[in-house]
């Protein structure tokens, strides 16, 4: 699974990894732009902790300045 931030939202893309974070409790919305399931940077524990439960690899990709989505 990867996580992508940027910036006050996170980006989670993976194999039915929306079906995963729903059955954690949280709220993610499919972003067709994006790639993935997109939730408030603020839940980033929360997605870490549901995924890393299910012994699921995560990789966490930050945010590069001046990359794609930097608003700067």
């Amino acid at each position: 699974m990867t996580v992508l931030e940027r910036g006050s939202t996170i980006v989670v893309r993976g194999w039915r990894v929306g079906d995963l974070l729903t059955e954690a409790g949280l709220r993610p919305v499919f972003n067709g732009i994006a790639g993935g399931f997109v939730l408030d940077a603020d839940r980033l524990p929360d997605v870490v902790a549901a995924l890393e439960y299910r012994n699921l690899p995560v990789a966490i990709v930050p945010q590069v300045p001046g990359g794609p989505g930097d608003a700067a």
